[in-house]
């Protein structure tokens, strides 16, 4: 189960994981997941991302 949500926060209040969270992130494997769900952990992943990269 991915809680991408919770992550946010962490990314910017420990600034110190933003490495690991963002290779955690480049290891998921959006193909176990169904196709229904797959563009929204994507779109999650992306914004995950995008905060990190800030």
């Amino acid at each position: 189960m991915l809680c991408l949500a919770a992550l946010h926060e962490v990314v910017l209040y420990r600034p110190e994981l933003r490495g690991a969270i963002k290779a955690g992130l480049e290891r998921i494997d959006l193909s176990k997941y169904k196709d229904s769900m797959s563009p929204l952990i994507k779109k999650d992943m992306d914004e995950l991302l995008e905060l990190i990269d800030w």
